[in-house]
């Protein structure tokens, strides 16, 4: 007797080892194309934060206790979000190399969490790629046509309610206002700096390498000016593709210019990002930050952006397309044929 009721325990101890605790999250996955010692960092805009190893196989699983809700995982550069809640157990997979286009999720909250990432790449797939170029009527339009794939996107996960979708209702709301006012502010742009319209000047700049420049200096040559800083996390981003840019036009006529807007505080930063990065082009300091009057006149609020010249210091674009989008490529071939 004994002997069958310790088999009982036992039995009921490894069913409680097995079964996921309903005061607990269980989140596990399959990741493949992963580097070497790979964790997963999980954490949410309240503050919590864990990080998870991954095994030499890519795979991984923890017992967490959560508020349910929404959480954003990392792994390495790459980010995704997966919703979370106590009893429930949520698993992934995904290849690093196509991140996006791979992960999937299932577990108790599977069509929360698909339709998360589907919602994330919709502007991807259903805004056309010029939709900054269009007219004002042209872009109400492209947004209207998202709205129609948003609600339709819904529509698939009958059994989602509607208080799950508050959140995100009210994030697609926001997200068209912040696409309309840039899409403003770039009609402004382009209202104030038409293509052919001679670009505001700077003068005496210093270099790394304690000379001095003026924008004058590049004349004769096509121009691509990054406004940057040392701070900026898209700045840096953008930093191995606009190095390609480079290489791939280095015996043309175009002469790559960096302009740093950091402060004078940061100066000795500004060339230790310099050395450290082995940054190439021509690399010069605004006089006054944000204040300069060559940023000002450009009517710059954020960076990076990227301007484009003609050899005679004329504006090509104001607001260039960045050195990670192709067409900046298309546009300078086409810009140096014709010359």
């Amino acid at each position: 007797m004994k002997k069958f009721t310790q088999i009982i325990l036992l039995s009921i101890m490894t069913l409680s080892c097995t079964t996921n605790p309903k005061d607990a999250a269980t989140f596990s996955g399959k990741i493949t194309n992963i580097a070497q010692n790979a964790e997963l960092r999980l954490f949410n805009k309240s503050g919590y934060e864990k990080i998870i190893e991954i095994k030499e196989d890519g795979t991984f699983e923890d017992t967490l206790k959560v508020a349910a809700g929404k959480y954003t995982f990392q792994i390495g550069q790459e980010y995704g979000f997966i919703y979370l809640q106590n009893g429930h157990q949520a698993h992934i997979k995904l290849d690093t190399e196509q991140f996006d286009n791979t992960l999937m999720f299932s577990g108790d909250d599977a069509d929360k969490n698909n339709f998360i990432i589907a919602n994330l790449l919709l502007p991807q797939t259903a805004l056309p790629d010029d939709i900054f170029s269009k007219d004002e009527a042209g872009f109400d339009l492209a947004f209207k046509d998202l709205r129609k794939s948003y609600d339709s996107l819904k529509m698939a996960y009958p059994n989602l309610t509607d208080d799950f979708f508050i959140e995100y209702d009210e994030q697609f709301t926001l997200n068209q206002k912040l696409y309309k006012d840039y899409f403003l502010s770039k009609l402004e742009l382009l209202e104030k700096f038409p293509k052919g319209t001679p670009s505001p000047l700077f003068t005496d700049y210093r270099n790394a390498d304690g000379s001095k420049s003026s924008l004058t200096d590049f004349s004769g040559s096509y121009v691509y000016i990054d406004v940057w800083a040392t701070w900026c996390g898209p700045c840096i981003a953008e930093i191995p593709a606009l190095e390609l840019l480079q290489n791939q036009f280095k015996d043309k006529n175009v002469v790559f210019l960096s302009v740093s807007i950091d402060q004078e505080k940061d100066f000795e930063k500004w060339l230790k990002m310099i050395e450290d990065k082995n940054l190439a082009g021509n690399q010069v300091i605004a006089d006054n930050a944000w204040q300069s009057e060559f940023v000002k006149a450009y009517l710059i609020d954020g960076i990076p952006r990227f301007i484009l010249l003609d050899p005679e210091n004329k504006i090509v674009s104001a607001d260039a397309p960045r050195p990670s989008d192709p067409t900046i490529i298309k546009m300078l071939n086409e810009l140096l044929k014709a010359s």
